[in-house]
């Protein structure tokens, strides 16, 4: 999380604090039939005041509002996919009201810094909206820390809608697109976290 000199909190939760919303993404790739399918998952966390025993404190409620899914990607499919996410929810009038979003990720750590002060296009030609800020985070760390927490759910996500294309629960997209680095995409709305 990019903080500088005495601002740097000992929490990692606190760190997240300034953030209106946090989102969480992970993309993973498996050989389905024949074809190369990734899915990348979205986890949404919002704060919320919650009591407890020790008094109010803020907490994250998470949800899945919807996952990505890429047919044959040509590219790294996680920028794509952080590309992609900030595409989809940037059409949502919450997010085009956000001021601070942090996006938690789990690759590019060490880009990180040139992303998020827009020296280097997270994808193509694409800079990190202003709203956005990149926040590194690992699925493996406890799940007391919400930036892990929420990526872990994200990955579960991914991996729920993997398992529902390879079993054919859900059919694999069928349309084709021409000229773009995958061959379909789609949007699906899934509570998979």
């Amino acid at each position: 999380i990019p903080v500088h000199g005495p601002d740097i909190p000992f929490m990692p939760n606190k760190a997240l604090e300034p953030f209106d919303r946090l989102v969480a993404v992970d993309t993973n790739t498996r050989l389905i039939r024949g074809e190369q399918v990734s899915v990348t998952g979205v986890v949404e966390g919002i704060w919320n005041w919650v009591a407890d025993k020790d008094g109010l404190h803020r907490a994250v409620r998470y949800g899945t509002p919807f996952c990505l899914e890429f047919l044959g990607i040509k590219v790294d499919p996680e920028q794509l996919g952080w590309l992609m996410v900030i595409s989809e929810l940037m059409k949502e009038p919450p997010y085009q009201r956000s001021k601070r979003v942090g996006l938690i990720v789990d690759s590019g750590l060490d880009k990180l810094d040139v992303y998020n002060t827009r020296r280097c296009p997270i994808y193509g030609d694409a800079l990190l909206p202003r709203n956005f800020t990149l926040v590194y985070a690992t699925s493996d760390a406890g799940r007391e820390y919400a930036a892990n927490f929420l990526l872990r759910a994200a990955g579960t996500a991914s991996n729920k809608v993997l398992q529902l294309l390879d079993a054919g629960e859900v059919s694999l997209n069928p349309n084709t697109i021409v000229g773009a680095p995958y061959t379909a995409f789609r949007k699906i709305r899934a509570k998979a976290a």
